[in-house]
């Protein structure tokens, strides 16, 4: 048996809902495609874009602070398929669904 395979076996030994989570995820990306909707950013930071995976800390994915001063990153690294994902670091971003807009809040 491959490693890759063992790999994904022991994941799925540790967490029986994993394969679950992973069908749900897949399921609420392809529903926005169709529907032609944008998830939004909060909820597209919590899932592995390569796996479908859940992104918890400490369970899921690893999360690191690199960089220097002017270009820091976090790095969140899924430990299922080790896939990375770097955003950079910026006290005065804000996302746009995070801005108040005409008093909606979302």
């Amino acid at each position: 048996m491959p490693e890759t395979e063992i790999a994904i076996g022991d994941s799925n030994a540790r967490n029986p809902m994993l394969p679950i989570a992973r069908f749900y995820a897949k399921e609420m990306r392809q529903v926005a495609r169709k529907s032609v909707l944008r998830l939004s950013p909060h909820i597209k930071r919590e899932i592995c874009k390569a796996c479908a995976s859940p992104l918890v800390p400490g369970v899921a994915c690893s999360t690191r602070v690199k960089g220097h001063k002017k270009g820091r990153r976090v790095v969140t690294t899924c430990l299922y398929c080790g896939y990375q994902r770097r955003l950079i670091v910026d006290p005065h971003k804000e996302l746009f669904v995070d801005k108040d807009i005409h008093g909606i809040i979302h």
